[in-house]
């Protein structure tokens, strides 16, 4: 993982650059909220658009992951 691609995150076909899919992180990203105390309500919402989410990047080709979603949340 030296190439910088590999450390920027880069994803395609939804596949992060590590070799994972991007729905692996998101259900390890969503088991690690449940452990914390998050509500399922919250859950529901990290799950609805972080799904989204990946379904952009799996349309749009070769992204950073978290770009948009850092971009998002700054707002």
């Amino acid at each position: 993982m030296t190439t910088q691609s590999a450390q920027q995150g880069q994803t395609k076909g939804g596949t992060v650059s590590n070799g994972m899919p991007l729905s692996k992180l998101i259900d390890l990203f969503l088991v690690s909220k449940k452990v914390e105390g998050r509500s399922e309500k919250t859950l529901s919402w990290y799950r609805s658009n972080l799904y989204r989410y990946a379904e952009f990047a799996r349309d749009d080709g070769p992204v950073r992951a978290g770009c948009c979603l850092r971009h998002a949340w700054s707002s």
